[in-house]
């Protein structure tokens, strides 16, 4: 349950956060939103996918951590398996308020969920020093809040620009595992790498005239000045890392048996 209320000194100055990892902390989620400046780190660890918000049907970058409901395969008990852990369970339990700018300035645009399992007043980081002020540990989550706020925009713009040039296509993902199961991912899209290839063939081909430039050259350029090429190429190389999941799901049915 969520109960966020804004972060002050006066109301919250004994508050400690538990950093520790756990599934009891609302860690184990199949799956994390991922932001733009993000993209890099997570590729290079998790499959990352597109999926469409049930409620909205916008699209949105997510890391895939599990196969079901409430699994995370990189979540070994208490220690994460990833040298990257996503911006959202870095920030828990704190949110930005709605109403406030694209970035986090002070502790009083910050709301913290007071039903979080985070929480305690024995042990944990502080959050405010004696005369009121951010401690170094709220000072990051500060940070670590403005990041995913000023990427808020420009992941939009990435993602709106890839369905736009209908860069963007369904992916079928069809899993057996070792003790003969079968899962197949529903929902997940994926670089349409066909439309990609084509764009990219017919620009190398089709001739440059003077003061004409083709759609294909046109997206192309589109594509490299808005620095987006390097993103697409580490969402195609991703999908390498569901080996990765595979295995460890194959890991945790063997040491259920």
């Amino acid at each position: 349950m969520i109960n966020l209320q804004p972060l002050s000194y006066s109301q919250h100055k004994h508050i400690k956060i538990i950093t520790r990892h756990g599934s009891e902390f609302g860690e184990a989620i199949h799956t994390a939103p991922v932001q733009l400046n993000e993209l890099e780190n997570m590729c290079a660890q998790t499959p990352v996918c597109f999926m469409k918000n049930t409620e909205t049907g916008q699209f949105g970058l997510y890391a895939i951590q599990g196969f079901n409901e409430g699994e995370n395969l990189f979540l070994n008990n208490d220690q994460w398996r990833l040298d990257y852990i996503p911006l959202q369970f870095r920030c828990q339990p704190f949110a930005l308020e709605p109403e406030q700018q694209t970035h986090a300035t002070s502790a009083q645009c910050i709301s913290i969920n007071i039903h979080s399992k985070r929480i305690s007043t024995t042990e944990g980081e502080a959050l405010f020093n004696e005369d009121g002020t951010p401690t170094n540990f709220l000072s990051r989550i500060q940070n670590n809040l403005a990041d995913i706020a000023r990427a808020a925009h420009p992941t939009r713009l990435f993602i709106e620009t890839l369905v736009n040039n209908n860069l963007v296509e369904a992916a079928t993902i069809a899993i057996t595992f070792n003790n003969g199961d079968t899962f197949n991912y529903k929902g997940l899209y994926t670089i349409n790498l066909d439309k990609l290839e084509e764009i990219t063939h017919a620009a190398r081909v089709e001739p440059l005239e003077q003061l004409h430039i083709t759609p294909h050259h046109a997206l192309l350029t589109q594509l490299e000045q808005q620095h987006y090429l390097a993103p697409i190429t580490w969402l195609t190389q991703s999908l390498g890392n569901f080996q990765k999941l595979i295995a460890l799901k194959n890991a945790k049915l063997n040491k259920a048996e």
